[in-house]
């Protein structure tokens, strides 16, 4: 198991009692926020029409946000993970690249719920799948025309529901595995055009973690070097597995994350800002802009759509987002 027998150790071993009150308070504020995520974005189309489809009746007591319906927790744990992302508000880690809290928390909430988990150990479950999906991300370099949804956060959703189910220091390792296994190919493309599969991506995670612990408990298995063979390779680049034991324990990525201010790609808050400064200095009524010019960085200089089709694509676009500042 070489390197990952610290990292599962760890899993197992973390226990609410033992983390320090900075990285529980901050993985308190971190639940509320994806919480309050999935509510506002619950009801964006096509949102409603995936909770109707999804519904097949039944009895298990997992809530769907923003609905009353109840449903098995791996349909709930796709459409809270569709929704918490389905308004640009979620959360994020910059030193991660990505948002591993939207990859998390509704798989380990409907497994939580599920089983009547206490509030200690949905917050372990959270604070290690966080971890070691945010680890796993900054250990790669994705691909450019990769989205960071629905790759490294399938092994968070899967490790926090490990946690959960109190699986054992080989099933976890497993686990893991098979939740590289089954990242999917998600493509940049679809949330500068506005496709809103982007936004089933985090739902697909959640998703496909979930399976992928009964699948380990089931004993599939999927031979050596996955997780390296994934990330250093098919989905990215310049795997560093070293990267994700370095301080494990001591050091912990949920409190380095950040909330989003703006309901739109991270990318565009800077220039919003520096719009909103400029203001604040010099007011001018609109009619007195004749252009805005943006010098930005490599990753933001992609959002550039001056004509978005949809909601989603809007939130993608620099110039919508200056061209609406005050409306």
């Amino acid at each position: 198991m070489h390197i990952w027998e610290p990292i599962c150790e760890f899993i197992i071993r973390t226990k609410y009692d033992k983390l320090p009150a900075y990285v529980i308070n901050q993985a308190m504020l971190t639940l509320l926020d994806t919480l309050g995520a999935m509510l506002a974005g619950s009801k964006v189309m096509p949102i409603p029409n995936m909770v109707e489809s999804c519904y097949k009746g039944g009895t298990d007591p997992v809530t769907i946000a923003g609905y009353s319906v109840l449903m098995e927790p791996n349909s709930a744990a796709l459409i809270n993970g569709t929704s918490a992302v389905a308004l640009e508000i979620d959360e994020g880690n910059q030193f991660a690249k990505g948002h591993p809290a939207f990859h998390v928390v509704p798989a380990a909430l409907a497994w939580a719920e599920h089983i009547g988990a206490s509030g200690k150990q949905l917050l372990e479950s959270l604070v290690v799948g966080y971890e070691l999906a945010a680890r796993i991300d900054a250990s790669t370099t994705l691909h450019d025309e990769v989205h960071p949804h629905g790759t490294w956060g399938t092994i968070g959703a899967a490790v926090a529901v490990a946690k959960l189910r109190g699986l054992s220091l080989q099933e976890v390792s497993r686990t893991i595995h098979l939740a590289a296994a089954m990242s999917i190919a998600s493509a940049w493309s679809t949330a500068l055009s506005g496709g809103t599969i982007r936004n089933v991506y985090t739902g697909l995670s959640n998703h496909l973690g979930m399976l992928a612990v009964d699948l380990a408990r089931a004993g599939v298995n999927t031979g050596d070097g996955i997780v390296e063979s994934v990330f250093g390779s098919i989905l990215g680049t310049d795997f560093n597995p070293h990267l994700l034991i370095r301080d494990l324990g001591t050091s912990y990525y949920i409190t380095s994350n950040y909330f989003k201010m703006y309901a739109c790609c991270r990318y565009n808050h800077a220039a919003i800002d520096a719009l909103q400064g400029i203001l604040a200095e010099q007011p001018v009524t609109d009619d007195q802009i004749e252009k805005l010019e943006v010098e930005t960085y490599s990753a933001a200089a992609r959002l550039k759509n001056q004509r978005p089709q949809n909601m989603l694509a809007a939130k993608f676009s620099i110039p919508f987002a200056l061209a609406t500042y005050r409306i």
